[in-house]
């Protein structure tokens, strides 16, 4: 995630990583990081009020942030996180309130088999998924969009295959059948997302491709 905070930098964006885990909580083994995991996985109550304090008590504390122009990017546990937010909108969940600015989040990986909130009516960010096709079943990503089409989402779906497993992003990730790199994927899923960075923050309401005109679909312009 630093990296990825690095390479927002980059393209001109303020971005930080968020450690939503929390400095204190023991990362030493996989023990650790599974606790930790299930903890806010199964508790959405927590889950989401540490995104928010991300938000509220961290970047917009920073008089250099555009608060009117704000995103969200998740990995894998980061990825359902960012599914809940797209799911609850700016104000569905208890006595939290999401910036108005946050215009669109992106999750990469996200596991949707659980943790995931119900769907709440109301204003939301634009919602990219990446996901794997060898990660998510067919019936999960079904399941989601009933969802996010009961309430009226604006989302964006990509699947990526064949054989694209989960943490298709991180390099180092080597677990045949489950978890591994995918370059193309990578590559592919960074690239959209760049686009839809730019289109949340300076491009809504692009419109669609122009249509030629009949004397540029003439296939036969010198005849009779």
């Amino acid at each position: 995630e630093k990296e990825r905070a690095h390479l927002l930098a980059q393209h001109g964006y303020v971005a930080f990583a968020a450690d939503i885990y929390g400095v204190n909580t023991p990362k030493l083994n996989i023990s650790h990081w599974m606790a930790a995991w299930t903890s806010h996985t199964f508790n959405v109550t927590k889950y989401i009020n540490k995104i928010h304090g991300a938000f509220t008590t961290k970047l917009l504390m920073h008089d250099f942030v555009d608060s009117s122009k704000l995103a969200a990017l998740g990995y894998c546990f980061g990825g359902t996180g960012i599914v809940n937010l797209a799911m609850v909108g700016h104000n569905g969940f208890p006595d939290v309130a999401f910036p108005t600015g946050l215009l669109g989040v992106v999750s990469f990986h996200g596991m949707l088999f659980s943790g995931c909130s119900a769907a709440v009516a109301g204003t939301r960010p634009k919602l990219l998924l990446h996901s794997g096709g060898k990660d998510d079943s067919n019936e999960q990503i079904s399941n989601l969009t009933s969802d996010l089409e009961s309430i009226g989402a604006k989302y964006e779906l990509t699947r990526y295959g064949p054989n694209v497993f989960h943490s298709f992003t991180e390099r180092d990730t080597k677990e045949p059948g489950w978890a591994m790199y995918d370059a193309r994927a990578d590559r592919r899923s960074w690239g959209d997302t760049m686009d839809f960075l730019y289109e949340i923050f300076y491009g809504d309401g692009w419109e669609g491709t122009t249509k030629p005109t009949a004397a540029q679909c003439d296939m036969e312009p010198g005849a009779k």
